[in-house]
């Protein structure tokens, strides 16, 4: 997971007269922006990607069992002790281990 914090800092500075503090609006920094990763594996956008292609991967996985699973005969499926309402868990368990 990557978090991308946005910050604006020192934008106006304060002038160091004596007196009142005023912001002086003719010294201006320009703001930045820091990057935080949160660690899981790999790390940055390279990271988040393999993530997103090996949940791809599964799904499509998910899905070509299910549909071989629900292109078989009732008879197969009672052989492998299965029923057609058991197919979506089935192939679910078979792919993502739950």
């Amino acid at each position: 997971m990557v978090r991308c914090t946005m910050s604006v800092a020192g934008l106006l500075h304060s002038s160091k007269e004596s007196g009142p503090s005023r912001p002086d609006l003719r010294r201006k920094t320009m703001a930045h922006v820091a990057f935080d990763t949160v660690h899981q594996g790999d790390t940055g956008f390279a990271g988040w990607i393999a993530e997103r292609r090996a949940a791809f991967a599964k799904w499509r996985l998910f899905r070509k069992t299910l549909a071989e699973l629900g292109s078989l005969p009732d008879g197969i499926l009672a052989d492998l002790n299965l029923s057609r309402a058991s197919i979506r868990a089935t192939a679910y368990q078979a792919v993502y281990g739950a």
